[in-house]
């Protein structure tokens, strides 16, 4: 998710030209460019791809197959690896408006929103190769996840128009939050995320239960200020990989969803995150959903914001509905 904590500094290297059909160990370029040749020459397109390798260290093998199976539908793919922080949305955009069929993010939703926050403004057409930990918005668009599949959409795929929440003078693409949730993205170690994946953020759940503050947060919303333990800002319907917290909401449409925690304690952060697995979270009695399109965090101290899964600052912070859009790839059907 973070891209910041995903890369270690490694040096460059050339660019290199790599054979119609690579082999299953296809060599590793390192902030550079790498050129796959097409293995058809009838309906060839230019695809470029960013691709974070700490984010997909433990879905190497779905990437490179995913590239073969891009050559083999004629496509010239050129990777660009990215090294430290902020190169995602530096590659996006020196990519824009180069004649690029498509541009590819292979990560996580980190390194998802760094892209995207610069091809918004955009006319590009964006896919992404779900490498990340948690990989929420694939999920929301129902991405596959085989190889050959992730290959015919990028190649085939119809698009999807999507609206973008701002956070402060970020933007993010599924969600943001207070309160427990950014408490664990907040501390959470990047050596722990790259060796446990996901479940890193279930053993950071556990240390959060164990010294769990009892903040209360003022959440401002278009026509009301509530109170609550914590909040989830939605621009779509899933959190945390493919659990629904919010039902009705739609990337497609101007609008954010506040899902708003309103018991606070340990005993009522347990139970929320029991019943976000179940998939009863939505009509939990200590949870309502409000429809916004601005509004604001605040609390008595400086609490930790997370968006996508990034931490990204502390309250009071103000956020909304971006008037931008991404067209984005996805499946037929």
């Amino acid at each position: 998710m973070d891209p910041s904590s995903e890369r270690a500094a490694r040096p460059a290297a050339n660019p290199l030209q790599m054979p119609a059909h690579p082999p299953l160990a296809a060599p590793t370029v390192r902030g550079a460019r790498l050129m796959l040749r097409p293995s058809e020459q009838s309906g060839r397109r230019r695809i470029l791809v960013i691709y974070n390798p700490t984010a997909g260290w433990r879905r190497r093998g779905r990437f490179r197959k995913t590239l073969r199976q891009l050559a083999r539908l004629g496509c010239m793919v050129t990777v660009r690896e990215t090294l430290a922080q902020g190169e995602a949305r530096t590659f996006a955009a020196e990519g824009a408006g180069q004649g690029y069929d498509a541009i590819v993010v292979a990560g996580g939703d980190g390194t998802v929103n760094e892209a995207a926050a610069a091809l918004a403004f955009t006319s590009e057409r964006v896919a992404v190769i779900p490498i990340g930990t948690a990989n929420v918005l694939a999920a929301e668009l129902g991405l596959p996840s085989r190889p050959e599949a992730i290959a015919r959409t990028i190649v085939n795929g119809p698009e999807r128009s999507i609206h973008f929440g701002r956070l402060g003078d970020r933007h993010f693409v599924m969600m943001a939050g207070v309160g427990f949730d950014a408490r664990v993205v907040a501390r959470m170690s990047p050596g722990l995320k790259r060796v446990l994946g996901r479940y890193a953020y279930v053993v950071g759940a556990v240390r959060e239960l164990a010294r769990h503050k009892r903040t209360r947060f003022r959440i401002r919303l278009d026509n009301e200020t509530v109170e609550a333990a914590g909040a989830i800002i939605a621009n779509g319907r899933r959190y945390a990989g493919r659990y629904v917290v919010a039902p009705k909401a739609n990337l497609e449409e101007p609008v954010l969803h506040a899902v708003l925690f309103l018991r606070r304690g340990r005993i009522a952060a347990f139970f929320y995150a029991l019943q976000m697995v179940l998939g009863t979270l939505p009509r939990s009695r200590g949870v309502r959903i409000v429809e916004a399109r601005a509004g604001a965090f605040e609390s008595p101290d400086g609490e930790p914001v997370q968006a996508d899964g990034d931490p990204v600052g502390t309250t009071p912070l103000d956020f909304r509905i971006a008037g931008r859009r991404l067209t984005m790839i996805v499946p037929k059907g």
